[in-house]
């Protein structure tokens, strides 16, 4: 009976492993990962161009920063353990977002913090605040991208 209890266990771990729902779970973890990503993106290049505009409409500036306060402070939960390189997807992240996830969490909440003071830049309707903040929340993509994002060539 003793080795039902520690066999059963592990058999069933195997056979959940194996199961191929796992798998399809993980692909689109990945896949709304990186949908969540191309959001951010439109959004940092929206507001770039705005900003770059001679006449920029706040409401869009608005919109987007709007976007992104809302979007990075998930940042963390889109990357659940197993989504990694080990699943066998196809990932820009590097493993060092699991290895190291004091530091990412640290490095997703400032990210976070910078589109915060963003959108409330935008909010108070002070383009020169959001053209002021902007080059923070870049900072803050960038010191992220560079820590936990592999290369694309």
């Amino acid at each position: 009976m003793k080795r039902f209890w520690v066999a059963g266990p592990l058999c069933l771990a195997l056979i959940g492993a194996a199961y191929p729902g796992a798998a399809q779970d993980v692909a689109a973890t990945v896949q709304a990962r990186h949908a969540h990503f191309k959001q951010i993106g439109v959004a940092m290049k929206g507001l770039s161009e705005q900003m770059k505009s001679p006449a920029p409409s706040l409401a869009d500036v608005r919109g987007y920063a709007q976007r992104l306060d809302e979007l990075a402070p998930q940042l963390p939960s889109w990357f659940p353990k197993g989504s990694g390189p080990e699943s066998g997807q196809k990932t820009h992240s590097k493993a060092d977002v699991w290895q190291k996830p004091d530091e990412f969490a640290k490095d997703a909440a400032a990210f976070a913090a910078q589109t915060h003071k963003l959108n409330v830049a935008a909010l108070s309707g002070n383009l020169a605040a959001v053209a002021a903040q902007a080059p923070a929340v870049s900072a803050a993509c960038k010191t992220c991208h560079q820590a936990f994002r592999e290369r694309e060539d």
